[in-house]
């Protein structure tokens, strides 16, 4: 037995794929920039306070605008623009949606104001406090919260023209809001110059204002790396550790971005074997994924567990790897009333696969074997929608379950089952091309056959 788990502890248990979130490809025009977008919103809105924005309130702000414009108070009308544009951006998505219909009236009233506020103050352009380029550029944000992604790139690129050469504070910042929404677009290598530009810009002089861009800068171009260079894991590792760095000193983990970083942090690390430091990103990531759970999804959450309790796995901590999984699927338990029931069956799949494969490496065979079988029973209900959304991560799992099923009753005597289980188990990996497990159900097997063999004589 203690053969068969010294083998079993080199095995690669993690099958979990990668969401797009977290590694991108060529082909995936349109993932760079989308969780950094989304994310940047989400930190607007935590840390403004009390700005709940709805249709009515919105109407009565348009109307003290006009009311202060038909006044000619041109300084109090840009103080209240500057307020709204700041709140819209900051309110709550479903907010934002609510109030579509009236955006493009509210916005093109905005520009006509701005502009004759500006002719009459042109003597005098101290008065001018709200100007044209931050209008452009408040409501190309308030385009790309709402998916508009090809009229938010319109504004916020004539906010770019239209801003003062002297103001090198907003530059950068307008760049690297540009460069996201190309991103999205899937014009990756402008995006990429432009961030690069935008930080070169900034330089050392990175502070609390403009920390968040940097950050979600350094993040998009680590994300460039690994989506079209395979030898360019260093530089996206880099990258990823500035924009970490940047978010820990500025904000701490009061904020998404910072556990969005640590989490492909986290997994690049375990990739490169840098172990220790992948588990103390990862349990921070976690506590981080814990506070703003409404930003993520039941399957980023899986993910992002299985490669903390992977790292575990690796550095021979069993029960910390066992603790890690169920730690992640209590907190699965609070997404499941918005996840797909398929979604989050699947996700549960994986987290209870990963659990069986942690009991048998402990020696726990029962309890793993109960485990697998009622894996066994799911697959029959959930396999064939999966096999279809994705069929590779599908057969993997099931392939995997199969594996450590055939070899807890292997280790219970149960011989003739475990082959059968081996067997099916092979036959999978034949097809996914996993010629690695293939090679480690031949020798389990082989072990089995000899043992039965054994058996059969004897009796």
């Amino acid at each position: 037995m203690s053969r068969k788990l010294t083998m079993l502890k080199k095995i690669a248990f993690s099958s979990f794929k990668i969401s797009p979130t977290f590694r991108l490809n060529a082909k995936q025009a349109g993932t760079f920039g989308v969780f950094s977008n989304y994310l940047l919103n989400q930190n607007n809105k935590f840390f403004s306070t009390n700005i709940k924005l709805y249709e009515g309130n919105i109407s009565n702000a348009m109307n003290e605008i006009h009311q202060s414009y038909n006044k000619s108070d041109f300084a109090e009308t840009q103080r209240k623009y500057d307020h709204l544009y700041n709140n819209l951006f900051r309110a709550h998505f479903d907010e934002i949606i609510s109030m579509k219909d009236n955006l493009n009236s509210i916005i093109e009233t905005t520009f006509n104001h701005i502009e004759t506020i500006q002719k009459h103050f042109a003597k005098e352009p101290s008065e001018i406090t709200f100007p044209l380029y931050k209008a452009k550029w408040g409501a190309g944000n308030v385009y790309q919260a709402l998916g508009e992604y090809e009229e938010a790139e319109k504004l916020i690129s004539q906010a770019l023209k239209l801003l003062p050469k002297g103001n090198k504070d907003d530059g950068p910042r307008l760049k690297i809001n540009l460069a996201s929404i190309l991103n999205y677009l899937g014009k990756h290598e402008e995006a990429f110059k432009l961030h690069k530009q935008a930080i070169e810009e900034i330089g050392p002089k990175v502070n609390w204002k403009n920390g968040m861009e940097t950050a979600s800068a350094f993040h998009e171009m680590g994300e460039y790396y690994l989506a079209t260079d395979n030898n360019s894991t260093l530089r996206a590792i880099q990258c990823f550790e500035k924009a970490l760095s940047i978010c820990e000193s500025f904000y701490g983990w009061t904020t998404p971005q910072t556990t969005k970083t640590a989490l492909i942090l986290s997994r690049l690390y375990l990739e490169t074997n840098r172990i220790d430091f992948s588990i103390i990103l990862g349990e921070k990531a976690l506590v981080g994924v814990e506070l703003f759970l409404e930003t993520y999804d039941a399957e980023v959450i899986t993910v992002s567990g299985a490669y903390l309790a992977r790292a575990y796995e690796k550095k021979g901590f069993l029960p910390f790897q066992q603790s890690t999984i169920t730690r992640v699927y209590n907190i699965l338990r609070r997404k499941k009333s918005e996840t797909d029931s398929n979604v989050y069956l699947r996700c549960v799949f994986k987290l209870e696969n990963m659990l069986g494969a942690c009991r048998y490496m402990q020696g726990s065979l029962q309890i793993a074997e109960q485990t697998f079988e009622k894996l066994d029973q799911l697959s029959g209900t959930i396999s064939a929608e999966w096999i279809e959304a994705e069929p590779e991560e599908a057969r993997f799992e099931i392939a995997h379950m199969r594996y450590f099923n055939g070899a807890c009753k292997i280790g219970l005597g149960k011989y003739q089952q475990g082959i059968e289980e081996l067997q099916k188990s092979k036959q999978m990996f034949q097809t996914l091309l996993r010629s690695d497990w293939v090679g480690r159900i031949d020798e389990l097997l082989n072990e089995a056959k000899v043992r039965l063999a054994t058996e059969n004589n004897q009796a």
